[in-house]
């Protein structure tokens, strides 16, 4: 068999190889106080939250973790609570995988309890995953996957007398519409949208959000990859016989 058939076989090859694996897909981020985030009482120049999203940890799903940490005085100011926006259409459901205490979920505003008003304080309403420890520590690591596509959104944070926000969090609240990527939108975090990788099989009317792409870009199909490979196969066979 001649050099250029060979080197069609190995291209095609290489080119095979490379399509069996969907592309994966990894967003970081963070904020601190202060300049990304409105913290108050202690936490003003002492608090910051990274996150990770990536569709790599668990295949078919995007994974969502998130780490507080705060520096002020962590023998007095301790993390004892941590809001994450998600859609309202958002449930449990749609939660998997678990590092962190047991979230619930509601609607919180600045009218929801002591730790939510004042200075610092939530905004404007939002329905958001809520995360409260037994007892708080300096930090919380809080982790999950979900079949909910990332997109912008906020967050808030409290311990008892101190308390911050993303400062892309308004009042009234907008949130970016751009695509998931590295780094902050107009310091917003990435969090759970309501679109989802696979629609349910009968769909019903909800918010469609903002257009992002599910994990990973697209394949060949296996029944394409298969002639391709058949081809490639039958072509170096008829080579070799001349």
């Amino acid at each position: 068999m001649s050099g250029k058939y060979w080197l069609v076989a190995a291209a095609a090859a290489v080119w095979l190889g490379q399509a069996s694996t969907a592309s994966a897909t990894a967003f970081t981020g963070s904020l601190a106080a202060p300049g990304g985030i409105d913290a108050q009482g202690g936490w003003a120049s002492d608090v910051s939250l990274s996150w990770t999203v990536d569709d790599i940890s668990n295949p078919g799903f995007w994974t969502y973790d998130y780490l507080i940490i705060e520096t002020a005085s962590p023998s007095s100011k301790l993390v004892d609570l941590l809001l994450v926006e998600v859609s309202n259409n958002f449930t449990m459901a749609d939660y998997n995988g678990l590092i962190g205490p047991v979230p619930t979920l509601g609607t919180f505003s600045s009218g929801s309890g002591p730790q939510f008003g004042g200075a610092g304080g939530v905004p404007s309403p939002f329905y958001a995953l809520k995360w409260e420890p037994a007892i708080g520590h300096a930090d919380m690591h809080v982790q999950f996957y979900s079949s909910r596509v990332p997109v912008w959104g906020d967050f808030y944070a409290s311990d008892n007398g101190a308390r911050g926000h993303n400062l892309g969090f308004g009042s009234p609240d907008t949130d970016p519409s751009s695509a998931a990527f590295n780094g902050s939108a107009d310091n917003n975090i990435l969090r759970p949208d309501t679109r989802e990788i696979a629609p349910p099989v009968n769909p019903g009317p909800v918010d469609p959000g903002p257009v992002n792409p599910g994990p990973g870009n697209a394949v060949p199909e296996p029944a394409s990859m298969l002639l391709l490979g058949s081809g490639l196969v039958a072509l170096v066979r008829r080579h070799v016989r001349k």
